[in-house]
C-alpha cells in the first residue's frame, strides 16, 4: 500500500507542479512552481548502462539571472 501511494504522490505533483522558491544569499528572487521527475539515461558509450538523473522542469517564463564575474 505504501509503495501506491508513493506512486500517487509522484503522478499529482508531475501533474500539478510544486511550490518552489529561489534565493540567491537570503534573499528571495522569485517564486514559482517546478515539476520534479526522475529519468534514466545512458551513461558512457554503451547504452546498456543507465543512470537516474533527476529534472527540474521550470515554466518558460520563469527568468533567472546568473552573473558570471572573472578576476
Amino acid at each position: 500500500m505504501q509503495n501506491e501511494l508513493s506512486d500517487l504522490n509522484r503522478h499529482v505533483l508531475a501533474a500539478f507542479g510544486q511550490p518552489m522558491m529561489i534565493f540567491r544569499e537570503e534573499t528571495q528572487l522569485a517564486e514559482s512552481r517546478e515539476i520534479l521527475s526522475k529519468e534514466l539515461v545512458p551513461v558512457g558509450q554503451f547504452d546498456a548502462v543507465l543512470q537516474t538523473v533527476t529534472v527540474v522542469s521550470l515554466p518558460a517564463g520563469l527568468v533567472l539571472w546568473i552573473f558570471l564575474f572573472t578576476i
